[in-house]
């Protein structure tokens, strides 16, 4: 019965790589010709759909991601304390994120809770490639070389450090898509997404980033504080940052056996706490 009338109750399950809301959209453009069809004094009443609820959970997602990416150029802005340089990172970012939509498409994968979600936590992470670039570029263009010098010196010296780092991190993710059962079907999207996503990052810090410093990054002024300062000067006078980790970086570097037997105090409290939990 549906409120109190006698009813006859239809389940639409969609396949296993269907679309749950096109299946949804679907039904519901389908009932009125079916009602017209079947004849008078029949009714179709909804009585559960899980499209709205996907489509709410991916669009708070979207908007969590958003804001997000907002954050992230904020606060690469307030540490870079440069425009151009924040702009730089700030174009990398979307540019990552479309050549990883090309990917998903070329994967078979569509937009969902858990490939929206991977793409929301590498947003953090697709920057890190692009910010190392364009400080190595800034610190040459800094000691006055030409800038296509610049550039490519810069990208070179850390390109095989950024590749790594970033190869290290699919290698975490990419064994989950391995997977077997409905544990994989479940974070395989999830794990290719990131790995894509990632992938996509070391391409547009190693390619497109160089091109867009080449157009926005200026060398500093002749005789200007950045141009001026050499490396023996800039020791010299710490910035407040430097002046925070300069001394625990001195103390790690004179007790090396200190620092590690407490680092692994450290790992293993937090092992066994998270064992505990």
């Amino acid at each position: 019965r549906v409120n109190g009338e006698p009813s006859l109750t239809l389940a639409v399950t969609k396949t296993p790589d269907g679309n749950t809301v096109e299946v949804s959209q679907l039904v519901q453009d389908a009932l009125p010709a079916l009602a017209t069809a079947i004849g008078s004094g029949t009714a179709f009443t909804v009585v559960f759909d899980q499209a709205p609820f996907i489509e709410s959970s991916i669009e708070a997602l979207a908007t969590e991601g958003s804001l997000g990416l907002v954050f992230a150029v904020v606060i690469i802005l307030l540490f870079l304390l440069s425009v151009r340089s924040t702009l730089v990172i700030a174009i990398s970012i979307p540019t990552s994120i479309l050549l990883t939509f090309i990917g998903m498409q070329a994967s078979g994968y569509s937009l969902n809770i858990l490939t929206l979600g991977a793409i929301t936590i590498s947003i953090g992470r697709v920057v890190d490639d692009s910010i190392v670039v364009v400080e190595n570029i800034k610190r040459h263009l800094a000691l006055g070389e030409e800038k296509m010098q610049a550039i490519l010196l810069g990208v070179k010296e850390v390109a095989t450090a950024v590749t790594a780092a970033t190869v290290t991190t699919i290698a975490v993710f990419l064994p989950l898509a391995l997977v077997g059962d409905i544990t994989g079907e479940l974070f395989r999207p999830f794990a290719l997404t990131t790995a894509i996503a990632l992938g996509a990052s070391l391409f547009v810090s190693l390619t497109i980033v160089p091109v867009l410093c080449y157009w926005f990054l200026r060398p500093p002024q002749v005789g200007s504080h950045a141009a001026a300062m050499s490396f023996e000067e800039e020791s010299a006078s710490p910035t407040r940052l430097q002046k925070s980790y300069l001394p625990i970086l001195r103390w790690t570097l004179r007790r090396p056996v200190a620092t590690i037997l407490l680092s692994l105090l450290i790992l293993g409290g937090t092992a066994g706490l998270a064992t505990n939990l």
